[in-house]
């Protein structure tokens, strides 16, 4: 009978140290703090679809506030993260388990160029890891991530697009530790259509959906540009490739829409 419960006491402790290892931890999106402002700052306007205009800005562990100043550099340290792209075939590292989180309540004010007082607004992306293992981030000089909305028939189309092939130039990546997340920026747009956002991104070989959101747009900008140098040749001549490399897999108006003539 001793012998017995010392089994089940014994099952018990090792059932816990599983639960523990593979429990996630809980994230908290962070008040953003600016200590600078801009003397002016407006929202995008685009009348089709244009390119995504998102960056990276920083790595940070979990905690309740984070500072994005205006205009500069938000953050170096996590240089010492950084992660051997060339080889990440062989990088022990995975990007599988993250989570995103879309703040599209909070306004921050960026400022393009550090001479510029005009700045423009954006609201958070984070890239969070929940899990009890280094993930990494592997991505371009510019993030793969876009925006998409729902039309007036209530399916998904792009807004904005990604301006350059994965061709791998400009590759890099960092190491996401456990409790620890990253911050993109994504273009903050106006107009009169509203309706649901979200946001496709592309880390590594897998593209991640965010949480939908209520915003506001502008209702051409379900639609490219005749005049847009580079995304309307590949809806002419490789809609395929567009949809998968441009717009991570989501299908412009034009694709579907019965009276587009590529001709």
């Amino acid at each position: 009978m001793k012998n017995i419960f010392s089994l089940i006491i014994l099952m018990n402790l090792l059932s816990c140290l599983h639960q523990n290892k593979d429990k996630q931890e809980i994230f908290t999106m962070p008040i953003i703090h600016q200590p600078i402002s801009a003397d002016s700052v407006e929202y995008f306007k685009e009348s089709n679809i244009s390119v995504s205009r998102a960056f990276f800005a920083c790595k940070n562990k979990f905690g309740d506030t984070l500072k994005i100043p205006i205009k500069g550099i938000t953050d170096t340290s996590y240089y010492a993260d950084y992660s051997d792209v060339i080889n990440h075939r062989h990088d022990p590292f995975k990007s599988d388990g993250l989570e995103l989180f879309a703040d599209y309540k909070t306004d921050i004010a960026r400022i393009k160029f550090v001479d510029d007082t005009k700045g423009r607004y954006f609201y958070p992306l984070y890239v969070v890891n929940p899990t009890q293992s280094t993930k990494v981030y592997l991505g371009q000089d510019k993030p793969s991530a876009i925006q998409e909305a729902i039309d007036s028939k209530g399916d998904w189309r792009p807004i904005d697009g990604i301006s350059h092939a994965s061709c791998g130039n400009g590759d890099w990546g960092v190491k996401i530790h456990p409790k620890e997340f990253l911050t993109f920026l994504i273009p903050k747009y106006q107009g009169d259509f509203k309706t649901k956002l979200r946001v496709r991104i592309r880390i590594g070989e897998i593209i991640y959906v965010s949480n939908s959101f209520e915003g506001m747009i502008d209702a051409c900008q379900f639609y490219i540009n005749k005049k847009d140098s580079y995304h309307y040749p590949f809806l002419i001549q490789s809609p395929t490739y567009m949809v998968q490399n441009l717009f991570l897999g989501s299908f412009p108006l034009e694709i579907e829409d019965p009276n587009f003539s590529r001709s």
